[in-house]
């Protein structure tokens, strides 16, 4: 918990005595396999519901930027559910052994739905998921439905999953003022064999910020030209 002033990182209440970095803290997002391996089988999982007991950790990102906070239950080998609740979605992130092996949001904004990128892509048309979307049974995400008639590919599901998850973690990084929780030993229950290099998923986050950046500041030289 954090005090009153917010000065403190996180501590942990119950049996764990690792505490969460204190802002500005270096090595958070530590090293990791540089392989994806996505498990198309149970790429869909959704993620648990939030346990009913006090969390492990708690706090705050005013007081612990997201990039350390990811990298800290990495880097100590956790097991469990860390949730980021923002003002607009709750990102959800399942680590196994300090693996990030699952990643989701409560509310994905427009164009970062896994049948909306898809068709980006180019692998599906809109018609063909308004029928997806009219003939599924209740609750049946479209990827499942997807994978489960064999209409794609694995390698196809597996591009769009890639793009939205990078999107969760570019919206993540732009997260102010959020609450986050952390409940050891739960979300254990997914069987996927997926696991994210967060090393890479952070850094590519951070390039493309850099390429917005650049990119606005060229269109204010121009104009200014």
């Amino acid at each position: 918990l954090f005090d009153d002033r917010g000065t403190l990182g996180a501590r942990p209440t119950g049996h764990d005595q690792e505490s969460p970095p204190a802002a500005g803290a270096a090595g958070a997002t530590g090293a990791m396999r540089v392989t994806l391996n996505l498990d198309e089988a149970t790429a869909f999982d959704a993620p648990s519901d939030a346990p009913a007991g006090a969390p492990d950790f708690s706090g705050h990102t005013d007081a612990v930027s997201v990039p350390e906070l990811i990298g800290f239950f990495q880097m100590q080998s956790k097991t469990g559910v860390l949730r980021i609740k923002a003002a607009r979605e709750t990102f959800s992130l399942t680590y196994i052994g300090g693996e990030l092996c699952r990643v989701t949001s409560s509310s994905s904004p427009a164009g970062q739905r896994l049948g909306e990128l898809l068709i980006s892509l180019g692998f599906l048309t809109e018609e063909r998921l308004q029928e997806l979307l009219e003939n599924s049974p209740s609750g049946l995400k479209i990827g499942e439905a997807l994978r489960r008639n064999g209409e794609l590919l694995p390698e196809s599901i597996s591009a769009a999953l890639k793009l939205q998850v990078q999107g969760i973690f570019e919206r993540l990084c732009d997260v102010t003022g959020a609450s986050f929780t952390f409940h050891a030993g739960t979300g254990t229950d997914t069987a996927t064999k997926r696991r994210y290099n967060v090393t890479h998923l952070l850094l590519e986050t951070a390039r493309r910020k850099d390429e917005d950046l650049h990119g606005q500041r060229q269109g204010l030289d121009l104009l200014e030209g």
